[in-house]
């Protein structure tokens, strides 16, 4: 798992190209694996990239034939992260638009709708 994160000499710079690829080399094959996205406010002194990046990666993951992506995290607090917030869903509906994901096993399950205020 690699992290946008901080560094004493400021934010780290990934080549994600070649992170999927050093994955790919010493891990499992590229269609078990999901790049994550973090749009917005980043922890650990990172800075996002920005949508148009993760456009670009979510292109190169599907024309690779990668297992997918997530963004992280889908529901920020608004109050807390707003930019996160903001930029979370858009991100998502990009990605969803461009990996066009399936569900793999079967029939897609239903899921029960979740309070969020209780988490029940």
């Amino acid at each position: 798992m690699a992290y946008d994160g901080g560094s004493p000499a400021g934010p780290l710079k990934f080549n994600f190209d070649q992170i999927l690829r050093n994955f790919v080399a010493y891990g499992p094959p590229a269609w078990k694996q999901a790049m994550g996205f973090e749009p917005g406010e980043q922890n650990a002194g990172g800075v996002w990239e920005g949508i148009i990046t993760d456009e670009q990666v979510g292109q190169f993951i599907r024309q690779k034939a990668y297992g997918g992506t997530m963004v992280w995290a889908i529901n920020p607090d608004p109050n807390l992260l707003p930019k996160s917030a903001h930029w979370a869903p858009i991100l998502a509906k990009a990605l969803n638009g461009i990996i066009e994901p399936t569900w793999y096993n079967g029939k897609v399950p239903t899921y029960s709708k979740c309070n969020p205020q209780t988490g029940w």
